[in-house]
C-alpha cells in the first residue's frame, strides 16, 4: 500500500508542478508490484479451495458420523424392545413355573401314595387310570423342567442384550465425541474460509489500484518522454548539438545531514518487509517515526511546500520541493499548518502529528509520523539522511 499512494502522490506532483520526470524504474516497480500482488491472489486462491475441499471433506465425515450414529440408536431401540419381550417373557415362565411346580408336586404324592399297597390288585380300569396318571406326570415334570430351560434362556439373552446396549451405548458415545470434534473443525475451517475471502478480497482490492496507478504512471511516463524529446530536440538545434546532455535528480546533501522531523524513534522500516496477515512480501517507502500526542512536526531542510492536504489512507499528507528532485514527503498529520507555496526553512513547523489508522496490519494503531525522502520519483531510505 506504501508503494502504490507514495507513487500515487509522485504523480500528483509531477501532473501538478512538473518538478521532474518519472522514470521507467517506476513503471518497473509498479509492474513488478501488480505481479507479486498476482501471485499473492493466486496463493489465496489456492488456500481458499484447500479450504473448500477440506470442508467438502469435514461435512462427509460428519454425516457419515451421524448416519452412524442413527444406526446406533436404532439398533439400541430394537434391542430394548427384544430385551423388553425376553424380560416379559421371563416374568410370565417365573409366575407360571412354582405353579406347574406346585401342581405335579402334588400329583406325585397323590399317585405314589394311592399305590403303596394295592398296586397287586389292579384292575383294568385301574391299571388305565395309573398308567394315564404316570403319563401326566412324566409329562407335567418335562414341561417344567423346560420351562426351566426357557427361563434360564430368557435370562441369558437379557444378559447379552444388557451387554450388547452398553457396547452400543459407549460406541455412540465416542461417535457423538467424533462429531462434536468434526463439528469444531468444520466451523473453525468455516471461519479461515472467511478469513481468506476477505483477504481476497482486500488484495484483489489492493492489485486494481497498482493496476490503476500502473496506467497512470504509464500515461504521466509517456508525456514526460514526449516533453524531453521535445526540449532535446530544441536544445540540440539551438547549440547546434545532435542531442541534449542528460540530466538525473539528485540529493545536494551529506548523508546523515537531516534533522529528525520529530523526536520519536523508528518503528517501521524503509523497504522489504514481510506482511503475515497477507503472507506476503511488501515494499514501503518511507518509515515511520514514533512521536508524543500533540508532537510538532518539523521540515528537514529549506524548500517549498507543493501539496498541502488530504490524501488517502495517509491522512493529512505536506511535500516539499527542496530543488535538484530532492523532495520529503510527511504523513498521518492531525493538522496541517502551512499552504501551497508557503516557503520553510530547516526546522519550520509544519504541523501536528496524528495517528496512524491505515487498515489491517498496515497500520500501527499508535500516534506516528510517516516520512519519505525522494530523489526525483525514486523513494531512498532517509535512514541514510538523518542525523
Amino acid at each position: 500500500m506504501e508503494k502504490i499512494l507514495t507513487l500515487t502522490c509522485s504523480a500528483l506532483i509531477l501532473a501538478s508542478f512538473l518538478w521532474a520526470e518519472p522514470t521507467k524504474q517506476d513503471l518497473d516497480a509498479l509492474q513488478s508490484k501488480a505481479k507479486e500482488k498476482e501471485e499473492e491472489l493466486k496463493k489465496i486462491k489456492e488456500e481458499e479451495n484447500k479450504i473448500n475441499r477440506e470442508l467438502s471433506n469435514l461435512e462427509k465425515k460428519r454425516l457419515a458420523a451421524q448416519q452412524l450414529m442413527n444406526k446406533l440408536e436404532h439398533d439400541m431401540s430394537l434391542v430394548e424392545q427384544r430385551k423388553i419381550t425376553t424380560a416379559n417373557k421371563k416374568e410370565a415362565l417365573e409366575r407360571s413355573l412354582p405353579v406347574w411346580e406346585d401342581s405335579l408336586q402334588k400329583e406325585a404324592e397323590y399317585y405314589i401314595v394311592s399305590n403303596l399297597d394295592s398296586s397287586k390288585y389292579f384292575d383294568s380300569d385301574d391299571l388305565k387310570g395309573a398308567i394315564l396318571m404316570d403319563r401326566a406326570l412324566h409329562h407335567k415334570s418335562a414341561f417344567v423342567v423346560e420351562l426351566k430351560k426357557e427361563n434360564k434362556i430368557a435370562v441369558d439373552q437379557i444378559g447379552v442384550f444388557e451387554a450388547r446396549n452398553k457396547k452400543l451405548q459407549e460406541e455412540n458415545e465416542k461417535i457423538e465425541e467424533q462429531r462434536s470434534m468434526i463439528t469444531k473443525d468444520f466451523q473453525k475451517r468455516r471461519v479461515d474460509l472467511n478469513t481468506t475471502k476477505k483477504k481476497y478480497d482486500s488484495a484483489k482490492a489492493e492489485l486494481d489500484e497498482i493496476n490503476k496507478s500502473a496506467k497512470e504512471m504509464m500515461s504521466l511516463l509517456t508525456a514526460a518522454e514526449e516533453k524531453r524529446k521535445k526540449e532535446a530536440i530544441k536544445q540540440a538545434k539551438a547549440k547546434g548539438e545532435s542531442q541534449a546532455p542528460k540530466t538525473a535528480p539528485q540529493i545536494d546533501i551529506s548523508k546523515n545531514s537531516l534533522p529528525a522531523p520529530v523526536s520519536g524513534t523508528v518503528i517501521s522500516k524503509f523497504g522489504k518487509e514481510y506482511n503475515k496477515d497477507l503472507n506476503t512480501w511488501i515494499f514501503r517507502d518511507g518509515i515511520k517515526l514514533s512521536a508524543k500526542k500533540g508532537e510538532t512536526v518539523y521540515s528537514v531542510a529549506e524548500g517549498s511546500v507543493i501539496y498541502a492536504g488530504s490524501f488517502r489512507s495517509y491522512g493529512n499528507v505536506v511535500i516539499i520541493n527542496h530543488g535538484h528532485g530532492f523532495f520529503t514527503i510527511y504523513g498521518y498529520l492531525n493538522r496541517i499548518d502551512v499552504e501551497n507555496g508557503d516557503t520553510v526553512g530547516a526546522r519550520t513547523p509544519i504541523g501536528i502529528v496524528g495517528m496512524d489508522n491505515q487498515q489491517g496490519s498496515m497500520g500501527t494503531g499508535r500516534t506516528a509520523l510517516y516520512f519519505e525522502v525522494r530523489q526525483g520519483t525514486t523513494a531512498v531510505d532517509p535512514e541514510l539522511w538523518l542525523k
